[in-house]
């Protein structure tokens, strides 16, 4: 039970960190241009950098882990 339980929490949490990624990136990401929008541009390119990063693990990196993950145990 206990191993049953553990194996299923594994690709959970790729799946819960794929999606804190991607909503934090997007709201990073409308922060930038809210932040252009004020005249900060150098803040606003930074944010942005940010946003596309965090963007980029969410969907790419952790999203990717957890597709194969659950791929291989057959879910």
């Amino acid at each position: 039970m206990l191993e049953l339980l553990i194996e299923l929490a594994e690709p959970l949490a790729f799946a819960l960190g794929a999606l804190v990624f991607s909503i934090a990136g997007a709201i990073i990401d409308l922060t930038a241009v809210s932040t252009y929008s004020g005249g900060q541009t150098m803040l606003a390119l930074w944010l942005a950098f940010v946003g596309s990063a965090a963007l980029y693990a969410g969907v790419f990196l952790f999203g990717s882990e957890a597709r194969k993950r659950l791929a291989a145990r057959g879910a």
